[in-house]
């Protein structure tokens, strides 16, 4: 168990994709984009706003966590056919989600640099003196 002082490691969470046992539900893409939403927005939310003498560490950009379906070599009947749309549509479903997410952080990070040029070149006209 870890001291107060220390952070404990945290483990990434195991995605379930479904199976030919296991048809994909509602309910489970849902809890899928959430812990998705949730992994991706948790170290955002942990970490520190960097002071304006500190640079922030560069981050790696995290990979998605969805996971291609089996197909098989034949599609014997239209109930595995139906089966297997069902896992590709979950498939792409999940690649979305992430990519939207993804995309949403890319936006808040571009506004928040073209508000920064914006303070600055705002600063410059109203507070520096014209030569």
């Amino acid at each position: 168990m870890p001291r107060s002082t220390e952070r404990a490691e945290r483990t990434p969470a195991m995605v379930l994709m479904p199976s030919p046992t296991h048809p994909v539900s509602a309910r489970a893409t849902l809890a899928r984009a959430l812990l998705a939403v949730c992994t991706i927005l948790s170290p955002l939310a942990a970490s520190h706003a960097p002071t304006p003498a500190q640079a922030p560490s560069p981050a790696t950009a995290p990979a998605h966590h969805c996971e291609a379906p089996m197909i098989p070599p034949q599609i014997a009947n239209q109930v595995i056919a139906d089966h297997v749309r069902g896992q590709v549509d979950a498939y792409k479903q999940c690649i979305q989600d992430f990519a939207n997410a993804q995309q949403a952080l890319a936006e808040r990070h571009n506004k928040a640099a073209n508000d920064a040029i914006a303070e600055f070149n705002q600063f410059v006209k109203t507070r520096l003196p014209a030569q």
